[in-house]
């Protein structure tokens, strides 16, 4: 499912940035978009977020994106993977 939301990323931002909130939408993109990691995220945060709370909210993001409902809204597939 992450592959194929990274494919059409542009098309989804818009619907991706109504489920998550701020923070996960910005670690979100950050590490699907720019692939980076949870320690270079914090860093571009300006360190404002631990490398470990990145990585909580990069997990709570996915999850949320991987719920039907919200699969659904971006047009992806409740069985892909």
């Amino acid at each position: 499912m992450m592959k194929e939301i990274r494919e059409s990323l542009k098309e989804k931002l818009p619907v991706v940035k109504t489920i998550l909130t701020d923070q996960q939408y910005k670690i979100f993109l950050l590490a699907e978009s720019e692939e980076m990691n949870c320690y270079e995220i914090s860093e571009a945060l300006d360190g404002a977020v631990s490398p470990g709370a990145v990585r909580q909210s990069l997990k709570a993001a996915r999850d949320k994106l991987k719920s039907p409902v919200h699969r659904a809204r971006l047009g992806v597939s409740p069985l892909a993977e």
